[in-house]
């Protein structure tokens, strides 16, 4: 009776030991490691549930889904290295679990991604009041090593319905809508709805059809004349991109070029226009009415994407015989910010090319002086924003005025944009403002248009209003 005592007893003890080395293993296999949270299977298991749930309530026990990721942690990783990213991320999960309620569930997916379940019935919260405390807690500072470090989130939001067919079709419109949010600036929280689905998917549409624009000739530049306020004399051109589809018309560059930064198309696009641009140059140059500058948009994405620029810039200058000091590269704030974080020397090495550099839409942006002190910046362009409002707005008339003295006195040229009226005009001459394009002037025109108009040589003054040049 003993030995069979005993032989029991082994045996019970041998169960409990292997189911709490099963239990333990299951717990792992649903445990992130980094940050102690559930993972993404766990997450997936508990969503299958929640779904299961709502249809068996009829819809009335409904959940949300919050799909979220941290806005600027590669530059965490990047510049604290990966430890501190680490670090980071399990600090982000501790502040989590303090946010949620019991019932809620919150899993981290990999990287620097989390999903939320959040259920309704909990407390009547708003899932719009969990995602702002959400946001709130993970944009509070971080201290790592004795440095700190400052992240923000973007949310997605989709909401459980009684037609939902599966744990795909959620996630998928949960990153629907961060992928809105990521679009809309970051550091914010976006619903799902069939609108935004529509958009998302008339967005990868167009995507894809702008990957082929280049080879199907869909794509094309249009001019439009910088000129001299007290004679109308034209000084330059800028060259604008357009792209016309076939289908679609003109389609604006507002709506193209983003997607192109966001897809890679933006680098090969950049690239043709450059070439575009050389192209275009020489034929006018050929025909004896060549622009003085003519004036190229570069974006931030360009710089941070093309390997190349440098050599693929030299490479078109040198193919059509163009005169680096005749090409002016156009930059917002923004990219020079880009610049300075990433690749700064690019700047620099563009100038000794040759090219000249022009800040567009001054005074809009992050507006540093340093950045004027730091770059070989040849022009200023006013931004069009602050030139609107120069005869309704004083602080704007202040801000054109300042502008233009602050380009005198580091010694480079100014430009007003956007001149639509007489009376801005006006103004602009009144404060010793020597160049300006605008709408008053010409609209952006095609090529063939844009030549008529160097043969011209001459728009009009402030004094004497052009006859506005349309691209017709």
């Amino acid at each position: 009776m003993l030995l069979a005592g005993l032989a029991i007893t082994a045996l019970v003890v041998a169960y409990i030991c292997f189911t709490n080395r099963h239990d333990r293993a299951v717990e792992l296999a649903l445990t992130d490691a980094l940050t102690g949270l559930a993972n993404r299977r766990a997450f997936f298991e508990r969503l299958n549930a929640a779904l299961a749930e709502a249809r068996h309530s009829g819809g009335e026990k409904g959940f949300s889904v919050l799909y979220f990721d941290l806005d600027n942690f590669k530059e965490v990783n990047d510049i604290l290295g990966h430890g501190a990213g680490d670090d980071l991320l399990r600090q982000v999960a501790d502040r989590l679990r303090s946010l949620l309620g019991q019932r809620d569930f919150v899993a981290r997916f990999g990287g620097d991604e989390f999903a939320v379940i959040e259920h309704d019935s909990v407390d009547g919260t708003p899932v719009d009041a969990l995602a702002g405390r959400i946001g709130a807690a993970i944009a509070e500072p971080y201290r790592i090593d004795g440095a700190m470090a400052h992240v923000t989130a973007s949310i997605g939001v989709a909401r459980s319905t009684p037609d939902l067919a599966d744990d795909d079709t959620i996630m998928m419109q949960a990153d629907l809508a961060l992928y809105r949010a990521k679009e809309d600036g970051r550091n914010c929280c976006r619903h799902y709805s069939v609108e935004l689905d529509r958009q998302m998917r008339e967005r990868v549409m167009l995507a894809e059809e702008l990957r082929g624009a280049i080879g199907r000739g869909e794509l094309e530049l249009y001019y439009q004349p910088e000129v001299e306020l007290a004679t109308g004399r034209i000084l330059g051109l800028e060259a604008l991109l357009r792209w016309r589809h076939p289908a679609r018309g003109l389609v604006s560059p507002a709506q193209f070029i983003p997607i192109a930064e966001r897809n890679g198309c933006i680098v090969a696009i950049g690239q043709w226009v450059f070439e575009e641009a050389c192209r275009q140059f020489r034929a006018w140059e050929d025909d004896g009415i060549a622009p003085g500058v003519l004036a190229v948009n570069f974006s931030a994405v360009q710089f941070k994407a093309a390997a190349d620029l440098e050599r693929d810039v030299e490479a078109s200058l040198k193919r059509w015989r163009v005169p680096p000091g005749r090409i002016e590269v156009e930059l917002t704030e923004s990219v020079l910010m880009e610049a300075s974080e990433i690749r700064g020397g690019i700047l620099g090495r563009l100038r000794r090319i040759g090219l000249r550099i022009a800040l567009d839409d001054f005074g809009t942006g992050y507006s540093s002086l340093s950045y004027l002190t730091t770059y070989p910046v040849s022009r200023l362009k006013i931004a069009r924003q602050i030139v609107a409002g120069v005869t309704t707005e004083p602080r704007c008339a202040v801000v054109v005025r300042t502008a233009i003295r602050l380009a005198r006195e580091l010694g480079m040229e100014f430009l007003a944009e956007g001149v639509e009226t007489p009376a801005q005009a006006t103004f602009l001459v009144a404060a010793a403002c020597e160049q300006a394009q605008g709408f008053y002037f010409s609209q952006p025109v095609p090529a063939a248009r844009a030549a008529e108009l160097l043969r011209e040589g001459h728009i009009g003054t402030a004094s004497q209003p052009p006859k506005i040049v349309t691209a017709a």
